[in-house]
């Protein structure tokens, strides 16, 4: 390691011009590709595009659009806090909403903001169990 270091101590030593040269051009190289950059921050990306309720997600929104779905909670200010939106009373509640509208038959489908909450939940974990497993792997190959 301190082999490693002295070597590279010595190339910089040595040329000094080359390496900032060299160091402009990969980062002008680089600043052509920033304005390709793109962000997706649709619920797209909260699903993994394999599964299967991402793959029915596309087949609804290619055949009836794809519209964003918003949902905003507000509290006034001073008051109740947005956390409190998922508290175990309210929980309940949402739970109980989401059943009774479904029993009604008028709807094809009901999701409520617990469901919302409770599948982003599940796909982190998910995620997470992933990406704790792959460690392993990552340490090998480093």
């Amino acid at each position: 390691m301190t082999g490693v270091a002295l070597a590279m101590a010595a190339l910089v030593r040595r040329h000094p011009v080359a390496l900032i040269a060299g160091a402009m051009c990969v980062a002008i190289a680089l600043a052509f590709g920033i304005p390709r950059l793109t962000f997706e921050t649709g619920q797209d990306t909260l699903l993994d595009p394999s599964s299967k309720l991402s793959r029915d997600n596309t087949r609804y929104q290619q055949q009836f659009g794809g519209d964003p779905m918003l949902v905003l909670f507000e509290t006034p200010p001073g008051g109740a806090s947005i956390e409190q939106l998922f508290a175990p009373g309210n929980r309940e509640e949402l739970a109980r909403l989401e059943r009774d509208l479904n029993a009604t038959g008028n709807f094809q489908s009901v999701i409520s903001p617990l469901a919302v909450l409770q599948f982003a939940q599940t796909q982190i974990q998910q995620r997470m169990i992933i990406e704790e497993s792959l460690r392993p792997i990552h340490r090998r190959m480093a």
